[in-house]
C-alpha cells in the first residue's frame, strides 16, 4: 500500500565546483590563457583584469565560506603584491610585463584558484561571483557620483 502522507520534493544539492568548471570551461580557459599571456609577454589590460577578478573572487569566496585557509590566503597576498607591481609598472612605462617572481605569484594564484574551486561547491562560486559583481557596480556608482560632484 502506498503512504498517504505529503509528498516531499527533495531539492538537488548544488554541483561541486569541479563539475561547474568542467561543464563551462570558459573560466579555467580564460584564467590559464591570461597566465600564458603574462608568460609570453603579450599580456594586455584584459589579461590583467582577469587576474584581478580571480584574486577578488577568491577573497570574497574565503569571506563567504568562513573557514580560514592559510595556504590560499598566503597565495592571495603574494598575488596582490604582484598585481600592484604590475599596475605600477604599467602606469610608469605603459607596458604590462612581469618579473619572474611576479609571474610565479600569478601562476600560483591560478593553480590555487583552480584547486580551491575543485574542492568547493558550485553554489559558493556563484555566490562569490554575484557578490563581486554587486561590489563592482556599487564602486562604479560611487566613482560616478564623485565625478559628477567634482564637475
Amino acid at each position: 500500500m502506498r503512504k498517504r502522507g505529503a509528498q516531499i520534493k527533495h531539492r538537488a544539492k548544488a554541483p561541486p565546483g569541479l563539475v561547474c568548471i568542467s561543464v563551462d570551461p570558459r573560466y579555467e580557459t580564460q584564467l590559464l590563457s591570461s597566465v600564458q599571456a603574462f608568460r609570453q609577454g603579450y599580456a594586455g589590460t584584459d589579461h590583467y583584469l582577469d587576474m584581478v577578478d580571480t584574486h577578488d573572487l577568491m577573497r570574497i569566496a574565503l569571506q563567504i565560506h568562513g573557514q580560514p585557509d592559510t595556504s590560499v590566503t598566503a597565495a592571495l597576498d603574494l598575488a596582490c603584491m604582484a598585481l600592484e607591481n604590475i599596475r605600477d609598472r604599467y602606469d610608469e612605462k605603459g607596458r604590462m610585463g612581469t618579473t619572474s617572481s611576479e609571474f610565479d605569484a600569478l601562476q600560483l594564484l591560478a593553480d590555487v584558484c583552480l584547486n580551491y574551486w575543485s574542492r568547493h561547491s558550485g553554489a559558493l562560486f556563484h555566490a562569490a561571483y554575484r557578490e563581486m559583481v554587486r561590489v563592482r557596480r556599487a564602486d562604479y556608482a560611487r566613482v560616478q557620483a564623485e565625478r559628477e560632484a567634482a564637475a
